[in-house]
């Protein structure tokens, strides 16, 4: 297994192309492990953004006086 870090701007570069691939029907003429593989980083990409929005609501409120 290759552990490959990604930026979040490069994962969401990663999906368009992925979505283009789809929209244009092209994916059908890959092989299944390429899917997978767009399928693994749309999946990690929505993990972070999940664990972010968590940490961001869990941070306390200013409270102005």
């Amino acid at each position: 297994m290759i552990k490959l870090e990604m930026t979040y701007n490069e994962a969401y570069h990663m999906i368009k192309l992925y979505d283009l691939l789809r929209d244009m029907d092209m994916l059908d003429d890959l092989p299944g492990c390429i899917e997978t593989f767009f399928d693994k980083i749309q999946s990690e990409q929505v993990n972070y953004t999940n664990k972010v929005s968590k940490a961001q609501s869990q941070q306390p409120t200013p409270q102005w006086s």
